[in-house]
């Protein structure tokens, strides 16, 4: 969490105007592999959440992480901010790891094609 608290704060309310609150955030509502590809790529661009637009850039996790370390910042951001989601594997990661191999990093919210 060391990684995620900088922007996104302990709290999960992040910074106005550059990182987006994970608290109450429809993406803690899945699907996991919309966040997998998230910390996988990084992403860019502006985005809008509970009415307030965020233009900041999300780093890319791919090359500092491990499968099964993206694994549990996912399951620690789903124990904090949506219990009851199901658990995210290192397999799962690897699967999304595998198929995002030769996207560019740090893609736009459209360019991801997140589940709306």
């Amino acid at each position: 969490m060391a990684r995620c608290i900088a922007c996104h704060q302990a709290d999960g309310g992040g910074i106005p105007v550059i990182c987006p609150p994970l608290a109450n955030s429809p993406r803690m509502a899945g699907p996991s592999d919309d966040l997998i590809r998230i910390l996988l790529l990084g992403m860019k661009g502006a985005i809008v959440r509970n009415g307030s637009t965020f233009n900041g850039i999300m780093p890319s996790w791919r090359f500092d992480l491990t499968d099964g370390q993206i694994a549990d910042v996912i399951n620690d951001l789903y124990a904090r901010w949506s219990p009851g989601a199901p658990p995210v594997t290192g397999e799962m990661v690897r699967r999304i790891r595998d198929e995002t191999a030769t996207q560019k990093l740090f893609p736009t919210e459209k360019d991801l094609r997140l589940s709306e």
